[in-house]
């Protein structure tokens, strides 16, 4: 059975109420980029805290890959400093090492419940007493100081090769960044940082958090990039999409500028819930939830194809959607059942 869920709904008007609307399109081509790394990387940390505690949380903070120097000009580093890597691949693996303080969840078992989770900054809280709100990577002169930094775009980022650091989108222009997940989405007030659909997304890991009675939220655990900051945390996983789940239209002029990806939300005692996420070339982002009975505390396969300008989409193997794209190529989707 498929439904148009009230959680579907409630997820709409969450949009609706807390975020704008994004114009967004297929991304442009962009020229190749180098990756300026000759002089190396400051690194340092902003934490929330008495001062004397963020001292020794910096200090925590490392490692046998980081040299132990201070700048010797340029604008100071924001926060507190924690010393100099020799390139941006040593500068990202430091993010990647303390931006939760221990290893990613990881996609393997994205369905566990029962494992704990992560927060950002790991254990400072509970060793110093301070609260971890970033990591700050900035371009080091040659002259041991600090400069400007033109950074490589997404696609050329030496991320972390024993990680798996997956580039994503976000889909509105003001995203909440939590802490730690919940079963339901905490209000937005509780938010520790609000990303821009400036910020670029990598997402490292998910997991569902689930209360007694069995409701449960998908969360996506996330590395966020804006500017010299790079910050820890967790998103809805509606409010995501992984890169390679986007699914582009046809040849054809009325459908080729919209673009489709299939995302899940959340389960509930004999339900499962996906949104669907159209974005079109010049026009806001459209969110459809559909809900289909599934029992268990897996995720049924799913999966979203565009053939011949038809969109079908397929849960627990069975067609919940089917549609000719080109028939009303502006027109928000929806299920197509009560």
């Amino acid at each position: 059975m498929v439904a148009r869920s009230p959680i579907a709904v409630a997820f709409g008007l969450a949009l609706i109420g807390l975020l704008s609307p994004v114009h967004a399109g297929p991304p442009e081509l962009e020229p190749p980029d180098r990756v300026d790394e000759t002089t190396g990387f400051w690194l340092s940390v902003e934490l929330i805290g008495p001062r004397g505690a963020q001292v020794d949380a910096a200090a925590a903070l490392v490692d046998e890959a980081i040299e132990a120097a201070v700048p010797r000009g340029g604008r100071p580093p924001p926060g507190e400093l924690v010393g100099r890597a020799a390139n941006l691949e040593q500068a990202l693996a430091w993010i990647d090492r303390h931006a939760f303080g221990e290893p990613a969840l990881g996609f393997a078992t994205p369905g566990s419940a029962d494992r704990s989770t992560p927060i950002p900054g790991g254990r400072l809280f509970e060793t110093h007493g301070v609260v971890m709100t970033g990591l700050v990577v900035t371009a080091a002169d040659d002259s041991g100081g600090t400069r400007e930094y033109p950074w490589p775009s997404q696609s050329m980022m030496p991320t972390p090769v024993d990680s798996d650091w997956r580039a994503a989108e976000l889909i509105a222009d003001r995203v909440p960044l939590f802490a730690a997940p919940a079963p339901i989405v905490p209000p937005a007030s509780e938010r520790y940082l609000e990303l821009g659909s400036t910020s670029e997304v990598w997402l490292i890991g998910a997991i569902d958090r689930c209360d007694a009675a069995g409701w449960c939220m998908r969360w996506a655990q996330v590395i966020a990039h804006q500017g010299d900051h790079f910050h820890a945390g967790w998103l809805p996983n509606f409010y995501v999409v992984p890169s390679s789940s986007w699914q582009h239209g046809s040849s054809s002029p009325l459908v080729k500028a919209r673009r489709f990806a299939l995302v899940e939300a959340h389960r509930e005692p004999g339900r499962v819930g996906f949104v669907l996420v159209e974005r079109e070339a010049e026009g806001p982002t459209h969110m459809t939830g559909f809900v289909v009975e599934h029992l268990g505390r897996d995720w049924p396969s799913a999966t979203l194809t565009l053939l011949s300008g038809t969109l079908t989409l397929t849960i627990a193997g069975t067609i919940v959607e089917q549609r000719e794209l080109a028939a009303a190529p502006l027109a928000p989707l929806a299920p197509a059942g009560p």
